[in-house]
Protein backbone atom coordinates (compact mmCIF):
# COMPACT_ATOMS: atom_id res chain seq x y z
CA UNK A 1 0.00 0.00 0.00
CA UNK A 2 2.59 2.52 1.00
CA UNK A 3 4.54 1.75 -2.71
CA UNK A 4 1.48 2.18 -4.68
CA UNK A 5 0.09 5.49 -2.89
CA UNK A 6 2.87 7.15 -1.58
CA UNK A 7 4.28 6.49 -5.77
CA UNK A 8 0.99 7.67 -7.44
CA UNK A 9 1.31 11.93 -7.38
CA UNK A 10 4.51 12.25 -9.83
CA UNK A 11 2.70 10.06 -12.54
CA UNK A 12 0.34 12.94 -13.02
CA UNK A 13 0.97 14.79 -16.55
CA UNK A 14 -0.04 17.88 -18.35
CA UNK A 15 0.37 16.15 -21.66
CA UNK A 16 -3.07 15.15 -23.30
CA UNK A 17 -1.56 12.18 -24.21
CA UNK A 18 -0.42 10.32 -21.27
CA UNK A 19 -3.44 9.15 -19.01
CA UNK A 20 -4.82 11.42 -16.48
CA UNK A 21 -5.11 9.53 -13.07
CA UNK A 22 -6.43 13.09 -11.63
CA UNK A 23 -8.93 14.18 -14.54
CA UNK A 24 -12.02 13.98 -12.95
CA UNK A 25 -10.07 16.61 -10.30
CA UNK A 26 -10.25 19.05 -13.21
CA UNK A 27 -13.94 18.84 -14.24
CA UNK A 28 -16.04 17.02 -11.71
CA UNK A 29 -16.98 19.09 -9.00
CA UNK A 30 -17.15 15.79 -6.62
CA UNK A 31 -15.49 17.37 -3.45
CA UNK A 32 -19.18 20.10 -3.52
CA UNK A 33 -21.88 17.95 -0.67
CA UNK A 34 -24.86 17.09 -2.33
CA UNK A 35 -26.64 19.05 0.51
CA UNK A 36 -25.81 20.87 3.43
CA UNK A 37 -26.98 17.97 5.22
CA UNK A 38 -24.12 15.93 4.49
CA UNK A 39 -20.82 15.65 4.56
CA UNK A 40 -18.59 16.78 1.23
CA UNK A 41 -16.56 13.74 -0.32
CA UNK A 42 -13.37 13.68 0.91
CA UNK A 43 -10.07 11.59 0.85
CA UNK A 44 -10.04 11.27 4.55
CA UNK A 45 -13.51 9.20 3.93
CA UNK A 46 -11.47 6.71 2.12
CA UNK A 47 -11.81 3.15 3.70
CA UNK A 48 -8.26 2.32 2.79
CA UNK A 49 -7.02 5.57 4.82
CA UNK A 50 -9.45 4.85 7.91
CA UNK A 51 -7.94 1.24 7.72
CA UNK A 52 -4.17 2.36 7.66
CA UNK A 53 -5.03 4.37 10.80
CA UNK A 54 -6.63 1.97 12.87
CA UNK A 55 -4.03 -1.21 11.59
CA UNK A 56 -1.24 1.65 13.14
CA UNK A 57 -3.32 1.82 16.55
CA UNK A 58 -3.32 5.60 16.28
CA UNK A 59 -5.34 7.12 19.10
CA UNK A 60 -5.27 10.64 18.95
CA UNK A 61 -7.87 12.41 16.40
CA UNK A 62 -7.71 16.12 18.35
CA UNK A 63 -7.11 17.75 15.32
CA UNK A 64 -9.24 19.63 12.46
CA UNK A 65 -9.11 16.44 9.91
CA UNK A 66 -8.88 14.16 13.19
CA UNK A 67 -12.51 14.99 14.32
CA UNK A 68 -13.43 15.09 10.64
CA UNK A 69 -12.36 11.35 9.39
CA UNK A 70 -13.66 10.28 12.76
CA UNK A 71 -17.17 12.18 11.32
CA UNK A 72 -16.85 10.74 8.26
CA UNK A 73 -16.14 7.19 9.03
CA UNK A 74 -19.86 7.25 10.65
CA UNK A 75 -20.64 7.62 7.11
CA UNK A 76 -19.20 4.41 5.77
CA UNK A 77 -20.99 1.03 5.01
CA UNK A 78 -22.11 -0.84 8.38
CA UNK A 79 -19.66 -3.96 6.88
CA UNK A 80 -16.55 -1.44 6.21
CA UNK A 81 -17.38 0.09 9.88
CA UNK A 82 -17.13 -3.19 11.54
CA UNK A 83 -14.09 -4.45 9.80
CA UNK A 84 -12.57 -1.28 10.89
CA UNK A 85 -13.48 -1.56 14.40
CA UNK A 86 -12.13 -5.20 14.56
CA UNK A 87 -8.90 -3.83 13.52
CA UNK A 88 -9.13 -1.56 15.78
CA UNK A 89 -9.83 -3.47 18.83
CA UNK A 90 -8.57 -6.93 18.42
CA UNK A 91 -5.62 -7.05 16.06
CA UNK A 92 -3.17 -4.31 17.51
CA UNK A 93 -0.18 -5.17 15.63
CA UNK A 94 2.04 -2.58 16.57
CA UNK A 95 1.59 -3.56 20.38
CA UNK A 96 2.37 -7.20 19.26
CA UNK A 97 5.09 -6.29 17.17
CA UNK A 98 6.62 -4.33 20.34
CA UNK A 99 6.32 -6.80 22.67
CA UNK A 100 8.55 -9.33 20.14
CA UNK A 101 11.38 -7.43 20.77
CA UNK A 102 12.10 -8.67 16.90
CA UNK A 103 14.74 -5.86 15.80
CA UNK A 104 13.72 -7.39 12.10
CA UNK A 105 9.71 -7.19 12.70
CA UNK A 106 10.22 -3.55 14.74
CA UNK A 107 12.19 -2.38 11.89
CA UNK A 108 9.51 -3.94 9.23
CA UNK A 109 6.95 -1.95 11.14
CA UNK A 110 8.78 1.08 10.98
CA UNK A 111 9.23 1.41 7.49
CA UNK A 112 5.17 1.03 7.13
CA UNK A 113 4.66 4.21 9.51
CA UNK A 114 7.68 5.76 7.29
CA UNK A 115 5.86 5.06 3.94
CA UNK A 116 2.27 6.08 5.17
CA UNK A 117 2.63 8.84 7.70
CA UNK A 118 6.22 9.51 7.11
CA UNK A 119 7.30 13.29 5.76
CA UNK A 120 8.78 11.14 2.08
CA UNK A 121 5.91 8.69 2.18
CA UNK A 122 2.30 9.32 1.42
CA UNK A 123 1.07 11.90 3.99
CA UNK A 124 4.04 14.62 3.07
CA UNK A 125 3.62 13.62 -0.39
CA UNK A 126 -0.01 14.59 -0.42
CA UNK A 127 1.00 18.00 1.81
CA UNK A 128 3.47 18.90 -0.91
CA UNK A 129 0.36 18.90 -3.83
CA UNK A 130 -2.44 20.16 -2.27
CA UNK A 131 -4.47 22.06 -3.70
CA UNK A 132 -6.19 19.78 -5.69
CA UNK A 133 -4.30 19.28 -9.54
CA UNK A 134 -4.22 21.88 -11.91
CA UNK A 135 -1.52 22.52 -14.89
CA UNK A 136 0.46 24.64 -12.92
CA UNK A 137 0.89 22.19 -9.97
CA UNK A 138 1.50 18.87 -13.12
CA UNK A 139 4.20 21.40 -14.28
CA UNK A 140 5.98 21.69 -10.54
CA UNK A 141 5.61 17.68 -10.50
CA UNK A 142 7.23 17.61 -14.20
CA UNK A 143 9.93 19.39 -13.48
CA UNK A 144 10.99 17.27 -10.22
CA UNK A 145 10.27 19.53 -7.26
CA UNK A 146 8.99 18.53 -4.10
CA UNK A 147 9.17 20.69 -1.49
CA UNK A 148 6.30 23.38 -3.29
CA UNK A 149 5.39 24.71 -0.15
CA UNK A 150 6.43 28.44 -1.77
CA UNK A 151 3.90 27.57 -4.66
CA UNK A 152 1.21 26.72 -2.26
CA UNK A 153 -0.03 30.70 -2.93
CA UNK A 154 -0.63 30.47 -6.56
CA UNK A 155 -1.98 26.96 -6.56
CA UNK A 156 -4.27 28.31 -3.84
CA UNK A 157 -5.54 31.04 -5.90
CA UNK A 158 -5.33 29.09 -9.40
CA UNK A 159 -7.70 25.86 -8.38
CA UNK A 160 -11.19 25.37 -8.32
CA UNK A 161 -13.18 27.38 -6.63
CA UNK A 162 -15.12 24.75 -4.95
CA UNK A 163 -12.64 22.52 -3.05
CA UNK A 164 -13.08 21.26 0.64
CA UNK A 165 -9.15 22.78 1.06
CA UNK A 166 -10.44 26.31 0.00
CA UNK A 167 -8.56 26.29 -3.48
CA UNK A 168 -9.25 29.66 -4.75
CA UNK A 169 -9.15 31.59 -2.05
CA UNK A 170 -7.32 35.15 -1.45
CA UNK A 171 -5.68 36.34 1.07
CA UNK A 172 -8.44 38.25 2.96
CA UNK A 173 -9.65 34.63 3.90
CA UNK A 174 -6.96 33.93 6.31
CA UNK A 175 -4.04 32.81 3.14
CA UNK A 176 -5.86 29.08 3.05
CA UNK A 177 -3.02 27.86 1.44
CA UNK A 178 -0.87 27.93 4.80
CA UNK A 179 -3.47 26.81 6.52
CA UNK A 180 -3.89 23.32 4.71
CA UNK A 181 -0.50 22.90 5.34
CA UNK A 182 -0.60 23.65 8.98
CA UNK A 183 -3.60 21.38 9.25
CA UNK A 184 -2.09 18.37 7.06
CA UNK A 185 0.91 18.87 9.27
CA UNK A 186 -0.93 18.24 12.38
CA UNK A 187 -2.65 15.28 11.35
CA UNK A 188 0.79 13.81 10.34
CA UNK A 189 2.17 14.27 14.32
CA UNK A 190 -1.07 12.52 15.06
CA UNK A 191 -0.17 9.49 13.26
CA UNK A 192 3.24 9.71 13.82
CA UNK A 193 2.81 10.00 17.32
CA UNK A 194 2.37 6.41 18.99
CA UNK A 195 6.20 5.75 17.60
CA UNK A 196 8.05 8.84 18.71
CA UNK A 197 8.85 9.78 22.13
CA UNK A 198 8.16 13.32 21.42
CA UNK A 199 7.58 15.71 17.64
CA UNK A 200 9.10 19.13 18.52
CA UNK A 201 9.68 19.70 14.61
CA UNK A 202 6.96 20.12 11.81
CA UNK A 203 6.99 17.41 9.34
CA UNK A 204 8.46 19.04 7.02
CA UNK A 205 11.40 20.47 9.15
CA UNK A 206 12.98 16.88 9.08
CA UNK A 207 13.77 16.78 5.84
CA UNK A 208 17.90 16.29 5.37
CA UNK A 209 18.27 16.22 9.06
CA UNK A 210 18.84 12.77 11.30
CA UNK A 211 15.33 12.63 11.81
CA UNK A 212 14.72 10.61 8.63
CA UNK A 213 17.21 8.17 9.39
CA UNK A 214 15.86 5.15 11.52
CA UNK A 215 17.79 2.28 10.89
CA UNK A 216 20.97 1.25 12.41
CA UNK A 217 23.63 -0.68 10.90
CA UNK A 218 27.05 -0.99 9.81
CA UNK A 219 29.42 -1.00 6.74
CA UNK A 220 31.34 -4.30 6.62
CA UNK A 221 33.28 -3.39 3.80
CA UNK A 222 34.95 -1.18 1.22
CA UNK A 223 36.54 -1.93 -2.19
CA UNK A 224 37.33 0.01 -5.31
CA UNK A 225 36.09 -1.30 -8.53
CA UNK A 226 37.77 0.90 -11.16
CA UNK A 227 41.33 2.25 -11.97
CA UNK A 228 40.60 5.26 -12.88
CA UNK A 229 43.35 7.69 -12.30
CA UNK A 230 41.10 11.10 -12.83
CA UNK A 231 38.47 9.71 -10.08
CA UNK A 232 37.48 6.86 -7.35
CA UNK A 233 34.65 4.84 -7.53
CA UNK A 234 34.12 2.52 -4.42
CA UNK A 235 31.52 -0.47 -3.40
CA UNK A 236 30.40 -0.11 -0.10
CA UNK A 237 28.84 -3.31 1.56
CA UNK A 238 26.07 -1.89 4.44
CA UNK A 239 25.22 -4.92 6.95
CA UNK A 240 20.91 -5.00 6.87
CA UNK A 241 20.27 -8.22 8.11
CA UNK A 242 17.70 -8.38 10.78
CA UNK A 243 16.91 -4.24 10.34
CA UNK A 244 13.35 -5.12 8.72
CA UNK A 245 14.37 -2.55 5.68
CA UNK A 246 13.55 -3.01 2.38
CA UNK A 247 14.65 -1.73 -0.87
CA UNK A 248 14.29 -1.53 -4.66
CA UNK A 249 16.70 -1.29 -7.14
CA UNK A 250 17.28 2.58 -7.39
CA UNK A 251 16.52 3.44 -4.10
CA UNK A 252 18.75 6.09 -2.44
CA UNK A 253 20.20 5.60 0.57
CA UNK A 254 21.30 8.78 3.17
CA UNK A 255 23.85 7.94 5.23
CA UNK A 256 24.87 9.94 8.71
CA UNK A 257 28.61 10.01 8.61
CA UNK A 258 30.83 9.93 11.28
CA UNK A 259 34.40 12.22 11.98
CA UNK A 260 37.54 10.03 11.42
CA UNK A 261 39.05 8.81 14.43
CA UNK A 262 42.13 11.06 13.10
CA UNK A 263 40.10 14.40 12.66
CA UNK A 264 38.87 13.73 16.34
CA UNK A 265 42.06 13.36 18.10
CA UNK A 266 43.48 16.66 16.27
CA UNK A 267 40.63 18.43 17.48
CA UNK A 268 40.82 17.35 20.94
CA UNK A 269 44.47 18.28 21.07
CA UNK A 270 43.66 21.80 20.16
CA UNK A 271 40.95 21.73 22.86
CA UNK A 272 42.87 20.35 25.06
CA UNK A 273 40.31 18.23 26.51
CA UNK A 274 42.19 14.43 25.81
CA UNK A 275 42.16 13.52 29.21
CA UNK A 276 38.52 14.09 28.86
CA UNK A 277 37.02 11.86 26.35
CA UNK A 278 34.89 9.86 28.55
CA UNK A 279 33.27 12.44 31.01
CA UNK A 280 29.12 12.49 29.68
CA UNK A 281 28.40 16.02 28.60
CA UNK A 282 25.34 17.44 29.81
CA UNK A 283 22.54 18.05 26.71
CA UNK A 284 19.93 20.76 29.18
CA UNK A 285 21.21 23.87 27.36
CA UNK A 286 21.22 22.65 23.81
CA UNK A 287 18.15 21.84 21.56
CA UNK A 288 19.61 20.11 18.41
CA UNK A 289 21.60 17.56 20.87
CA UNK A 290 18.78 17.14 23.00
CA UNK A 291 16.20 16.20 20.01
CA UNK A 292 19.11 13.83 18.66
CA UNK A 293 19.95 11.77 21.98
CA UNK A 294 15.91 11.39 21.77
CA UNK A 295 16.15 10.19 18.45
CA UNK A 296 19.13 7.67 19.36
CA UNK A 297 17.16 6.57 21.85
CA UNK A 298 14.72 5.52 19.65
CA UNK A 299 16.25 4.16 16.86
CA UNK A 300 18.44 2.14 19.35
CA UNK A 301 15.27 1.10 21.40
CA UNK A 302 17.78 1.41 24.08
CA UNK A 303 17.58 4.54 26.76
CA UNK A 304 21.33 4.65 27.31
CA UNK A 305 22.25 5.10 23.83
CA UNK A 306 21.05 8.72 24.00
CA UNK A 307 23.89 9.15 26.30
CA UNK A 308 27.10 10.89 24.74
CA UNK A 309 30.12 11.14 26.11
CA UNK A 310 32.62 14.07 24.45
CA UNK A 311 34.07 11.29 22.40
CA UNK A 312 30.65 10.62 20.92
CA UNK A 313 29.84 14.51 20.48
CA UNK A 314 33.55 14.85 18.82
CA UNK A 315 32.52 11.71 16.41
CA UNK A 316 29.06 13.07 15.68
CA UNK A 317 28.78 16.89 15.66
CA UNK A 318 29.87 19.50 12.80
CA UNK A 319 33.66 19.96 13.63
CA UNK A 320 34.17 22.88 11.23
CA UNK A 321 34.46 25.62 11.65
CA UNK A 322 36.32 25.43 14.55
CA UNK A 323 36.36 29.08 16.08
CA UNK A 324 38.52 31.01 18.30
CA UNK A 325 34.93 31.56 20.65
CA UNK A 326 33.95 28.26 20.39
CA UNK A 327 37.36 27.20 21.56
CA UNK A 328 37.41 29.30 24.63
CA UNK A 329 34.38 28.11 25.48
CA UNK A 330 35.20 24.73 25.67
CA UNK A 331 38.42 24.59 26.65
CA UNK A 332 39.40 24.45 30.55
Amino acid sequence: MGTEVSDCFPFVSIYPCKEQHSLWSRYAKFSAPLSKRVPALSGLALPLFQLMDAFLGRTKYNTFLGLEALHLRAWLPLNHRAFIAAIEQYYQVPQYVASTGDRRLIGVMDGIVESYAGERGFMGTHRCLLPKANTFRNKLLIAGIDKVYGFLEVVAKTGRTETNGNSGGGDNEGRPWEEVHRTLSDSMIERLDPFRTSISLKPHEMRGCFEECRFMSRIVGRDFIDADKDRTTGKVTVDLRNTGMTFGPGDRLAIMPLNSWKEVVKVAQVLGVVDRMDEKVPLEKADDWKRFSKHMSDVARNPKAGDFTLRDILRRGHLAPLTKETVMAVSP
